[in-house]
């Protein structure tokens, strides 16, 4: 089984103590670039997107950038399973079954840091999905 996924959308936020409203949701950062450029870096020090295109707000108001207005890296996913049965007689058959989840063993990348305070901000610092194989066998009777 083949699947391909969009990334996650996400919104760039900036620290909500400038608003003084407990309960108005989160903030977000002003965006003072037009594009932003996607870099596509992955890992410590790398930007996936143009970290200058965005200020956190320091005054008393909301930020300008939109909400989800961004999307973390895509993913790409290949799963595979093979199953063959072995008949004894017509009584009795055995069954091997072989899977592997995540056959290509490609990473999982999480979405950029989107705290425009933080000294990570655009960066992506988290992965997952590692293979996964399974093997069995089934005895019918």
């Amino acid at each position: 089984m083949f699947s391909a996924y969009t990334g996650t959308p996400f919104s760039v936020g900036s620290p909500s103590a400038s608003l003084n409203a407990p309960g108005a949701g989160s903030q977000t950062a002003d965006q003072v670039k037009t594009d932003v450029e996607k870099l596509g870096g992955i890992g410590p020090g790398q930007h996936y997107y143009d970290p200058t295109a965005f200020t956190p707000v320091r005054e008393a108001r909301f930020g300008n950038s939109g909400r989800n207005i961004l999307r973390g890296p895509g993913l790409v996913n290949c799963d595979l399973s093979l199953f063959r049965s072995f008949n004894f007689t017509e009584k009795y058959r055995l069954e091997f079954r072989a899977e592997a989840f995540n056959f290509t063993n490609t990473p999982k990348f999480g979405s950029p840091n989107s705290d425009s305070n933080s000294p990570n901000f655009m960066v992506i610092t988290s992965a997952s999905g590692e293979r996964q194989l399974r093997f069995g066998l089934r005895f019918a009777f």
